[in-house]
């Protein structure tokens, strides 16, 4: 890439992190105000977590919608689409009537707010090839990582002094601020190198894609990754409190794991070798899965268990850098496609996960979801890919 001062490594390193990261702070900014959300609606805490379960639906159904379209019409102006429609619709949810209003508008928030998500990942494979493509997508996945700490801690602080619509207000000025940011940033996607929204088309591209071993394989290594972090989110609080652990060491303990996921994406994009660490992420993930599932059984300690869970992230920071760069690197030709069947591949299997999750008990559910995973996840990295 030539480097011009609209589209500087630092910019782009910082614009791209900050859109990734509309994901994280959408999902997770409010939900430490969802028993005010209760009361202000006089409704129940589940018509509250449907507004959750939504927004992830449209985070995966606008994966698809925008990826597709920035593929054929650049990707600024989808970015611009997607930045306009998320600042109404948030306005939106601040004065919303009724739960069902909010419901309605959450899911539009998330397909919306899906944009900046699966273009920062297409604008980054227009950009870099090699090992330059792995060190960015490193930078994107740790701020990526960071957000996804400081979104449930920075909503719960909001939340206290200034109320649900506070935070409502906070991802308002967020989206407000990217506005500039993306009318600075100078289009990527040459013309001669975008291709047709026709349905003949998109079937000839996902049919190419998915025929494509080197992008299916990180593809859905990518989507074990969603599906192994989803797992441990939604069992964690309900073991760790079983552990004697309070709100306060709980939420200590999901921050300092997303920040080791963070710390080794951003280490791992210095390896030259994506596949073979790809590899040896998945064994270090196993290794972490067999431990935390040996505690769950037969122990019954919060050092023990974190100490599991903390190699598992660790492993997943090093896989974040890998499937990602893999699949955009094998996918480039269509990448915004590319990255919009990563994510929606790796959002419907986290729904998967969180389904089987909630089958029984975490001290039953959690160990076994936690093996299959990892014996998938590596399972897929000796695969040899072949475009």
């Amino acid at each position: 890439m030539t480097s011009t001062p609209n589209n500087s490594k630092v910019f782009l390193a910082a614009y791209l992190g900050i859109l990734s990261a509309f994901a994280p702070f959408v999902m997770d900014m409010y939900l430490a105000s969802m028993p005010e959300i209760v009361n202000y609606f006089s409704t129940s805490s589940s018509s509250v977590q449907m507004s959750l379960a939504v927004c992830v639906v449209g985070l995966a159904i606008g994966q698809l919608l925008f990826g597709t379209i920035s593929d054929s019409t650049g990707r600024k102006r989808p970015a611009l689409w997607s930045l306009v429609a998320y600042l109404i619709v948030t306005f939106g949810c601040i004065y919303s009537p009724s739960i069902q209003w909010f419901i309605a508008l959450r899911f539009v928030q998330g397909l919306a707010s899906s944009g900046g998500v699966v273009i920062a990942r297409s604008i980054v494979a227009d950009c870099y090839t090699g090992n330059e493509l792995t060190k960015m997508y490193g930078t994107v996945s740790m701020i990526n990582g960071i957000a996804t700490v400081l979104a449930p801690v920075f909503g719960g602080f909001i939340a206290v002094h200034h109320g649900w619509q506070g935070v409502f207000w906070t991802l308002q000025f967020l989206g407000l601020a990217m506005v500039p940011c993306t009318l600075w940033y100078r289009e990527t996607l040459a013309k001669e190198n975008r291709i047709s929204i026709a349905p003949h088309s998109l079937l000839l591209s996902i049919k190419h894609l998915l025929g494509n071993s080197a992008y299916l394989i990180p593809c859905i290594g990518y989507s074990m990754l969603m599906s192994l972090i989803i797992v441990n989110l939604s069992s964690a609080p309900f073991i760790m409190t079983k552990m004697g652990m309070g709100e306060g060491g709980i939420s200590l303990t999901l921050g300092a794991n997303a920040i080791a996921l963070a710390i080794m994406a951003m280490a791992s994009a210095h390896f030259r070798n994506q596949k073979f660490l790809m590899t040896v992420s998945a064994i270090v993930i196993l290794i972490g899965a067999l431990w935390v599932a040996v505690v769950l059984w037969i122990a019954d300690s919060y050092w023990l268990y974190e100490s599991g869970v903390l190699v598992i992230y660790l492993g997943l920071g090093a896989l974040n850098t890998a499937s990602v760069s893999l699949a955009m690197d094998a996918g480039r030709a269509q990448a915004g496609m590319s990255s919009a069947l990563l994510g929606a591949l790796g959002y419907l299997a986290g729904g998967i996960s969180t389904a089987l999750e909630g089958l029984s008990d975490p001290f039953i559910t959690t160990p076994w979801l936690l093996l299959s995973l990892a014996i998938i996840t590596l399972s897929l990295s000796i695969i040899p890919a072949k475009k």
